[in-house]
């Protein structure tokens, strides 16, 4: 949409036209008045939060589809979350929104949305528990497309009594369908995530260490910055600016205990506060350097100066492709990219006839939570992982901290008896 210019009349009058409304105009009061500016920049925030939730006017006698609506809410969701701190398609809820709707519309699309009931969505519970989908992702599944037409109720775009049909759906309950059971994340040994070390590089070897014996999420991990940790103390805390639980208004404390402050100095040291810890960008120029040596270490014939030339004037191409941001490659990790990184080590390992046993990064806090709930009990793994609902007071939120510090010194006398594993132990990884 094109915003909309102040302009004026031969009398002096500031007035903008209001978008499809035929030419209407829509009068502030006379030019150069600081209080016309201010009504005018009022009437613009206005005009552009309805044209963010616009939906265009059906012709007589026609009623919405159910893909014409999908296209709708698609549209809906792009406008809303479009710029929040963290948006991202590829890891948002956007993107299991789309999952869910997009069978939907696909037997259903030409059907009018107002027409869908209590029987369309069980034929959608039986047509994901065909495709093989586990019981769970199919009841979130579910959830998604009563919600989105609530959002359609919400608009007036179906009868309330559509979404209220749909709430007497129930979900799938386990062991009473053919939907397939996924099974429990379980906890890996130390010993199978060190074995993998020696075949990622420095960057993901400290991701693995730092998630680990934090007990933090994938996504807490990869969203590491100076910024964000308190560097203070025997312990430090890291307040992650964004967390799965952002959008419900709590906040995240996690302790590094000492044991850990080896692993991250060498990223923290010269680093802009508001970087990112780990780079994919650190990682790929290593993987590079190794490639480099390791192809130089079987050369048999000299290198001649034409060759050498050559090689520095790619280097140098690169480099100035870096500089302009002329990449695919992301200032930082994120979750894909974080597991990515990790299969790539464990096919370095298979290639290199080693047998590492696989794992997977959502296992590493379930690992240390074990650990912690066999040490001193349920309550202290949970406020390890920052499942407790922390409170909004600040006496409170203190606290949590305190709690935190003492449970991170406990663990670092557990972590350095030497028949336990060790954050910042040796191994045969360059990093």
């Amino acid at each position: 949409m094109r915003i909309p210019t102040l302009r004026k009349t031969s009398d002096g009058r500031a007035f903008a036209v209001w978008p499809r409304s035929n030419g209407k105009r829509a009068y502030f009061g006379r030019t150069g008045d600081p209080e016309t500016e201010k009504k005018y920049q009022t009437w613009l925030s206005r005009l552009l939060a309805e044209e963010a939730a616009y939906v265009p006017p059906l012709k007589k006698n026609d009623r919405r589809t159910i893909a014409i609506l999908v296209e709708e809410y698609t549209r809906h969701l792009e406008a809303m979350a479009a710029g929040a701190p963290g948006w991202n398609r590829s890891r948002s809820d956007f993107a299991n929104k789309v999952l869910a709707l997009r069978p939907m519309a696909e037997l259903f699309g030409d059907e009018p949305a107002e027409e869908f009931g209590p029987k369309r969505l069980t034929l959608m519970q039986r047509h994901f528990i065909r495709q093989g989908l586990a019981r769970k992702t199919i009841n979130d599944r579910i959830a998604r497309i009563k919600q989105f037409f609530k959002w359609a109720a919400s608009q007036e775009l179906v009868p309330p009594a559509v979404h209220w049909g749909l709430l007497t759906v129930n979900g799938l309950r386990k062991g009473r369908t053919a939907a397939k059971e996924r099974p429990p994340v379980k906890p890996v040994p130390w010993a199978d995530v060190e074995a993998l070390l020696p075949f990622v590089s420095p960057v993901i070897s400290a991701m693995i260490r730092t998630q680990y014996f934090g007990g933090m999420r994938p996504a807490e991990v990869c969203a590491m910055r100076p910024c964000d940790i308190e560097q203070v103390g025997e312990v430090w805390i890291y307040r992650p600016e964004s967390h799965k639980n952002t959008w419900r208004d709590q906040a995240l404390f996690k302790a590094i205990p000492r044991s850990l402050h080896s692993v991250l100095l060498p990223f923290l040291e010269n680093r802009d506060p508001t970087a990112f810890l780990f780079s994919p960008r650190e990682s790929d120029e290593w993987h590079r350097a190794m490639k480099a040596a390791e192809v130089e270490r079987k050369r048999k014939t000299p290198r001649y100066p034409s060759e050498a030339r050559r090689v520095a004037r790619k280097k140098a191409a690169a480099e100035e492709r870096r500089q302009n941001g002329d990449t695919n490659m992301r200032e930082h990790y994120d979750t894909s990219t974080y597991y990515k990184a990790v299969r790539r080590g464990f096919a370095k390992a298979r290639k290199g006839g080693t047998s590492v046993p696989h794992w997977h990064p959502n296992q590493l806090r379930h690992s240390v939570a074990t650990q912690i709930d066999g040490w001193f009990g349920r309550q202290a793994a949970q406020r390890w992982l920052g499942h407790s609902k922390l409170d909004t007071t600040g006496i409170y939120v203190e606290s949590q901290i305190a709690d935190l510090i003492k449970l991170a010194q406990l663990l670092d006398q557990r972590w350095s008896n030497p028949e336990g594993p060790t954050p910042g132990s040796e191994s045969r990884s360059a990093g």
